[in-house]
Parts: structure tokens; sequence; C-alpha cells
């Protein structure tokens, strides 16, 4: 975090890249997939080059991608938030001032889940606590545990290194298969613990250095 104060901050703070296109690293969805099951088929709403839809077709599911904007892969003009079509389950990394109206209108289309990677700062903030979390929390968080680098995309930016931390929000109709109590549907019908929203882990890439254990990996669908 910058310690320059908040004024000071805004000054130098870099100008978002045309149409927020930033994109996540090409492991962040393959390290998904690899740890989590979901039903299909999969659809990425803000799909870009196509990095969520590759990832989950070589996981075995059958997934599509469109976008506002041509970025020759998917079907191209479609603005999500006007696209009333129904989904299964919805896997996106949306323009990031669009956060909110993504996920809002995700949880309205979809059947089974949605899935949003997401800065940790995004848990925050009063307003979308009472419009979002409050009204429908999410049945999972998801914490990235190796930090991603999502760079400007189309530019041709190096993905090594990483200084932003991420979570995946996960909503889901289903309970979860490893709980300790017994599930319950919230109202609008997504589900959740009784005591709240399950935070879990996704495993690194990188192997545990020497001394220390490996671990079993964590399976929650």
């Amino acid at each position: 975090m910058s310690l320059l104060p908040g004024k000071k901050r805004a000054e130098v703070k870099q100008p978002r890249v045309k149409d927020d296109w930033y994109t996540e690293k090409r492991w962040a969805a393959e390290q998904l997939f690899g740890q989590m099951r979901f039903t299909g088929p999969i659809h990425d709403p803000a799909c870009g080059k196509g990095r969520i839809v590759i990832a989950a077709q070589r996981a075995g599911y059958e997934a599509t991608g469109s976008d506002l904007i041509d970025r020759g892969f998917g079907e191209t003009g479609v603005d999500f938030l006007a696209d009333n079509r129904p989904r299964t389950t919805l896997v996106f990394n949306a323009p990031y001032k669009q956060n909110e109206e993504f996920i809002a209108h995700a949880l309205e289309v979809a059947s089974h889940a949605v899935v949003a990677i997401v800065r940790i700062p995004f848990l925050c903030g009063q307003e979308r606590f009472w419009e979002l979390y409050q009204p429908c929390p999410p049945s999972l968080v998801l914490t990235c545990s190796q930090r991603i680098n999502m760079p400007p995309g189309g530019i041709g930016a190096p993905e090594e290194g990483g200084t932003a931390d991420y979570v995946w929000l996960i909503w889901s109709r289903t309970p979860l298969e490893r709980r300790r109590n017994s599930g319950l549907l919230v109202p609008n019908g997504w589900w959740h613990l009784p005591d709240g929203t399950v935070i879990g882990w996704l495993e690194p890439l990188a192997p545990p250095k020497p001394g220390r254990g490996t671990g079993n990996e964590r399976e929650f669908y």
C-alpha cells in the first residue's frame, strides 16, 4: 500500500487503460478449475482473449465466452448487463468499475453458480455491504494464496510478479460437500452456511520450502 496521503496518491495514480481491460495470469483460472468443481456449461461474459474459457475447456467443461469489445475471441458486441439469456455457471474477471453491476446481473441469470475474481479490498465498503453482501452473501470466498499480476491487456506487458491480492467470490445454489453444519438456502436461493460465508484458500503453484508440510488439496464442491 502506498504511504502517500490520499490526495497526493491520486495525483500520481496511473490512468486506467481503455475499456478497463486487464488480464489475469494464464494459470489463475487453471488453478481455480483444478481445485474446484462446477456444474457446466460455463460462460465468461467478459472473456477478452478467452483465458477463462480455454482453462475451463481444458478442465473438461463445455465453455463459451462473450465480450462487448472484439478482442478476437468469443461472441463480440455483447453488453452483458443487457444480456438476459439464462446461464448455468458464470465465471469472469469483470471490468474493475463494473464489478458490482456484473455480479448483480450474473446472480439474476445464472442457475447454478457465479464466480468472480476481485481484489481483496472489494470485500470492504459500507454501500457494498448493504447492497450486495448483506442481501446475498457469497457461499465461498476463495483466497488466491499466490499473488496474481493483472497487466493491461493487448500490449504484451510482462505477467511475472504481482503485488495485489485477489479472491474468487463464489455464489452457489447447491450446498458445499465439505461442511460441519447443515446447509441453508437464503431467501434468494443462494446457499451459505448458517454461520455465514465460508473462507477457503487455493493452494499456491510453487512447492513449499524444505521442511514445511505439503498439506492436502482442499475440495469444497
